[in-house]
């Protein structure tokens, strides 16, 4: 059980009043909410105001008006010292760092920068070397970046985002900084980690007042990170999750509209999924596993950084899915080894409702959230001719995030580099629709080869990149038809548009949406017939070919089509094509559960079935045969199962077709390219 937030504190005025009473002693530089600390032991289940001072003393040595109270605003308080001599030096296993990240994370370094600007002697008129290196900007400390607190080294972080500014405009949401401690550069201590800078959404559970851009001079910084070198191995889920920390995880629940909010709540420590909630595969917690419903108990599945993905929840509170597209997940307690990986526990259930009850709707939702962002990557160092290995590093982990981060489920965010003007609109256009096919490509390898694949992401990029050369045209005998296809169509796409200006606004919007409708419809009708029609025990090979054939088919088709023949007006309604592709992903991904139903039947993974019918039929077989086969046999003909499963796809068909609602009318010449697009090339997949 956890205690220490009251049940109807306003966190967003309640720390806004600590800092003002307390930042009148310059000794306090932050303060957050997290465990209470006791030695060197963490209390998870005792959130306190943790009040974070540069040096800490005993009580008698303090000034009596600097004193902390041990309770403030009705919460107990802990002072910490982020920056003590035992402050880690070195990078800490991810899952051990937490303690430290949340310090940095609640450290007020507009507070810190503007007392070192003030106790500087002079100050530095000229900045230091300044400059991009491919998508990494790489900046070289001019004598004012690295600062002295309680005899620690401490990069300045406001100072180096000035610095980065000396060279970009103000129109970055967030900056990520790296520090090259082998030239110079503090390490930075012992974590990696989050700062808020700026947030007005509501219903995530983090004050929707916070604002601290003045400090940074910015109108439009939401956010700055660091990412320590230690940390590299275990890119995707660190850097998915500091990404996430602007929107997660600060969400508590209620059990009712008006019941109490509840102290075993989903938190680990304020900012962390705890260890007890089923999150998925999500990033946003410090444990290394998935908890799996093996009724009557739980298997705890231990997981590895590349697979992390978010879950419905923290895609929720990102604003990239809508209440009804959450699905329930739970919460345990009593957890006590059975053998192995098994544990038996008690089950709580908890909806999105749950959460909305304690945090209030999101605002903005889903149809108006913020889902194009820009994060500069910054490499600081003492020796810029020293550090062209560590940028090069950094840029290839840049262009593997907008990867991680599309394949984590947030396919519907654009998420880019430092490029700018028309050729980064169009990467990340492309990167959108090229990562969603990867998805699919990952769970198909044999439908898809890796190698063609790259080849073909590599291809389409240079086509949609006016400031690279036109790719060359390659021989295609022997390809997978789909790549074949599309290499005959991006080379069209190039010939067109570097000779003319494009088409118009209303021309690629009514096409594409012509094109998606067309495509998915049809898609939907067959696959309602395939299940309807086709006994789920016979021919299982030939409907998964089919059905996994379809998935590739949908996404070139839809999409790639008519972009690639007559590319992408200036003025494209981004957004709306970001809606689009989301719903066409959705469904395709039902298609793709179907398939995984199908696959598990074919080579008689009977356990897998039996937790397929869990999570896509909603409710568990009734169990009248009498072995587990005989159980799901009867199962898999019962009507109302076969229902439900085409039932979820009737619900993601409605989301798409609520997508579509301002389409034209079918445009004849599109639909005569799409069947010959499909004759020639996909339909042969």
């Amino acid at each position: 059980m956890h205690s220490g937030i009251p049940e109807n504190l306003d966190l967003g005025p309640f720390l806004e009043e600590a800092r003002e009473s307390l930042y009148r002693d310059p000794n306090v530089i932050g303060v957050g909410i997290g465990p209470r600390r006791r030695g060197h032991e963490t209390h998870s289940d005792e959130l306190v105001l943790i009040v974070y001072v540069k040096v800490k003393a005993e009580p008698d040595a303090v000034d009596p008006d600097h004193l902390i109270p041990s309770e403030f605003g009705g919460m107990a308080t802990d002072v910490v010292e982020p920056f003590s001599p035992d402050s880690p030096s070195e990078a800490l296993g991810f899952s051990e760092s937490h303690q430290h990240s949340d310090d940095m994370s609640y450290v007020d370094w507009p507070r810190l920068h503007s007392q070192w600007a003030s106790e500087a002697d002079t100050t530095v008129a000229a900045p230091g070397d300044v400059t991009d290196i491919g998508d990494v900007c790489l900046i070289e400390d001019d004598g004012t970046l690295i600062q002295t607190v309680n005899g620690q080294q401490v990069v300045d972080f406001v100072r180096a985002y000035e610095l980065f500014r000396t060279t970009h405009n103000d129109d970055w949401d967030f900056v990520t900084f790296f520090t090259d401690s082998a030239n110079g550069m503090p390490p930075q201590g012992g974590s990696s980690w989050y700062r808020f800078v700026f947030n007005d959404t509501e219903g995530i559970g983090f004050p929707p007042t916070f604002d601290q851009r003045s400090g940074y001079g910015s109108t439009t910084l939401q956010g700055i990170m660091f990412l320590n070198q230690g940390h590299f191995n275990e890119w995707r889920y660190v850097m998915l999750q500091e990404q996430a920390h602007r929107w997660a995880s600060f969400a508590r629940y209620r059990d009712s509209a008006t019941g109490p909010i509840q102290t075993d709540h989903l938190l680990g420590g304020w900012g962390h999924w705890a260890a007890e909630l089923d999150d998925d595969r999500s990033p946003m917690d410090y444990d290394t596993h998935d908890w799996v419903e093996r009724a009557p108990n739980f298997e705890r599945v231990q997981l590895t950084s590349d697979e992390r993905s978010y879950s419905d929840l923290d895609l929720y509170l990102m604003g990239l899915l809508g209440p009804g597209d959450v699905n329930d997940f739970f919460l345990l307690s009593n957890i006590t080894p059975v053998s192995g990986s098994l544990f038996s526990a008690v089950k709580k259930t908890v909806t999105i409702q749950n959460v909305i009850w304690a945090e209030g709707a999101r605002v903005p939702d889903v149809s108006a959230s913020q889902q194009s962002f820009k994060n500069a990557f910054v490499v600081l160092t003492g020796d810029s001719a020293a550090s062209q290995g560590l940028v090069a590093t950094v840029d290839a982990l840049r262009a593997r995030f907008v990867s991680d981060f599309a394949a984590g489920d947030a396919s519907e965010m654009s998420l880019f580099g430092t490029r700018s003007g028309r050729a980064r609109e169009l990467a990340a256009l492309v990167q959108m629709f090229t990562l969603a096919l990867d998805g699919l490509i990952d769970d198909a390898p044999e439908i898809f080869p890796r190698d063609e694949r790259r080849f073909l992401v590599d291809f389409l990029q240079r086509g949609f990149d006016p400031t690279l050369p036109a790719p060359e045209p390659v021989e295609a005998d022997g390809w997978h038809p789909v790549v074949a296809m599309v290499h005959r169509i991006a080379l069209e796409w190039i010939r067109r548009t570097r000779a003319s200006s494009g088409w118009s606004d209303t021309a690629v919007a009514e096409e594409m949406q012509a094109a998606v409708r067309a495509a998915l419809l049809a898609e939907y009708g067959s696959a309602l017939t395939s299940l309807e029609a086709t006994s789920p025990l016979s021919n299982v090979e030939r409907l998964r070919e089919d059905l996994r054939a379809k998935s590739v088919n949908a996404v070139l088709v839809s999409c790639l089509v008519p972009v690639c023949v007559h590319g992408w007006p200036p003025n494209f309604d981004r957004d709306a094509c970001r809606r689009l592709a989301r719903c066409m992903g959705t469904y395709v991904g039902w298609i793709d559960d179907i398939e995984d139903v199908l696959t598990d039947l074919g080579e008689g993974r009977w356990s897998e079935v039996l937790l397929d019918m869990y999570v896509y039929a909603g409710s568990p077989p009734v169990a009248h045969g009498d072995t587990l086969v005989d159980i799901l046999v009867e199962a898999l003909a019962d009507e109302q199962i076969r229902h439900r499963l085409v039932n979820n796809g009737v619900r993601h068909h409605d989301n798409l077709s609520a997508a579509l609602a301002d389409a034209v009318s079918d445009s004849e010449p599109l639909m005569q390219l799409i069947e010959d697009v499909t004759l020639s090339g996909a339909g042969e997949a």
